[in-house]
């Protein structure tokens, strides 16, 4: 049995990709925005022994 214990995996803007929809008003108008953008970073530590003390950090998203 090969016990991993805690790993932190890193999003980064090389490797990754965020897909949105959001609500907008523009001149009064209400539309929805859809994007794309490689602007992502965070990190996510997954404990393999015990994966309930798993945690997510904040993971920001610039939508611009």
């Amino acid at each position: 049995m090969v016990e991993l214990g805690r790993v932190r995996y890193a999003i980064t803007t090389e490797e990754s990709e965020a897909r949105f929809n959001m609500d907008e008003t523009i001149g009064g108008e209400d539309i929805i925005v859809i994007g794309v953008t490689s602007e992502i970073a965070g990190e996510v530590i997954v404990d393999f022994d015990s994966p309930i003390t798993s945690q997510v950090g904040m993971i920001r998203i610039n939508v611009r």
